[in-house]
Parts: structure tokens; sequence; C-alpha cells
């Protein structure tokens, strides 16, 4: 049987720890561009 999830919020997810954190924000595209000198520019 499925759950529903009424409402999304941190006490009914997986919160990251301090690595994973720094892994998805390092992965993200606009801070890969800004550690690679490229500029950002608004989509």
């Amino acid at each position: 049987k499925r759950c529903e999830l009424l409402e999304f919020n941190s006490d009914n997810t997986r919160r990251l720890n301090l690595e994973e954190t720094k892994a998805k924000i390092v992965a993200l595209e606009y801070i890969q561009n800004e550690l690679n000198g490229i500029a950002n520019l608004a989509k």
C-alpha cells in the first residue's frame, strides 16, 4: 500500500549531511560555471 504524501517538509524527508550538501552544491551548473570562470547569464 502506498502512503499518500500530503505535505512536503523537512520533517518527512531525509536531510543531507555536510558532505552530501557540499556535493550537491558543487554539482550545480551555476557553481561549476563560477569555479571555471564562466559568466552566469540569466536564461
